[in-house]
């Protein structure tokens, strides 16, 4: 998955710090990061003017920040969309965890308590306000995806919007919810079916959405008749192993959960 980096290690310890020559230089300019014209990533050797930086976290000796000052005019683009498919898999998990921080301190630029200008905390990874001392830390939502296994069949969606590959059953927690709670309504509401013996797969940070992802398997209970939520999802088919379409890339926890029952891994 995106994560899986070694023998990279990732570091999140938050420790303000000046940058190196080869520290990661990363600016997001209308859902685009910026790189240099060979599509190579910003490096701090490279910038000729003076910019505020934040910084982000480090990949080994590595360290990434954020800025907000270079000419957009003298970068290229790349939208965040394509970020998953970057190589190696350590700069794509790099690049995208750059993103979520970014999209947090965007929307935290004031404070939502009295519209007073944030400042950087320089102790942890927070935003304070001056005014009332409010203190936001970076958003992470808990989310579910899993997988529905009828004997040598699992379910398959197609969302109604957006994202157009096959895709597991998924959702966001609710108030007062367990995780196993998520699980039974999301797949009520959007497929309508009734699901027994849950069990827990793996995790994952997935920080386009700004969220902790947990995968699960679990049984149909009951009929296996689809009611489809339209305004949710345009399709949802059952596969046999042997129809189950290729998977292809090794980044989401979907794909993987997917190729797991494919080649009877689970």
């Amino acid at each position: 998955m995106i994560q899986d980096i070694y023998p990279k290690k990732f570091k999140n310890e938050y420790i303000v710090q000046k940058p190196k020559d080869n520290d990661f230089i990363i600016q997001f300019d209308n859902n685009c990061i910026l790189l240099n014209k060979d599509n190579s990533f910003v490096k701090y050797h490279q910038i000729k003017e003076d910019i505020n930086l934040y910084y982000c976290f480090s990949i080994d000796n590595d360290s990434v920040f954020l800025t907000t000052d270079l000419n957009s005019s003298l970068y290229c683009r790349l939208n965040v969309k394509e970020l998953r498919y970057i190589t190696p898999k350590w700069l794509a998990f790099l690049s995208v965890g750059a993103y979520q921080l970014n999209k947090w301190l965007i929307d935290n630029k004031y404070c939502g308590r009295c519209a007073t200008l944030m400042n950087s905390s320089s102790e942890e990874r927070a935003q304070i306000c001056p005014n009332c001392n409010n203190v936001v830390y970076p958003k992470i939502s808990p989310a579910i995806i899993v997988l529905i296994k009828d004997n040598d069949r699992i379910l398959l969606t197609k969302y109604a919007h957006g994202f157009g590959r096959y895709a597991l059953v998924a959702g966001f927690c609710e108030i007062g919810e367990t995780l196993e709670d998520t699980i039974k309504r999301e797949i009520f509401e959007e497929v309508g079916l009734k699901v027994k013996n849950i069990k827990y797969y793996k995790s994952q940070p997935w920080s386009f959405s700004e969220s902790l992802l947990s995968g699960f398997v679990c049984d149909l209970d009951g009929d296996d008749k689809v009611i489809l939520d339209t305004k949710e999802l345009k399709e949802a088919t059952w596969f046999t192993r042997d129809e189950l379409p290729d998977t292809y890339d090794d980044i989401s926890l979907t794909q993987e959960l997917m190729r797991a029952f494919k080649y009877n891994n689970l």
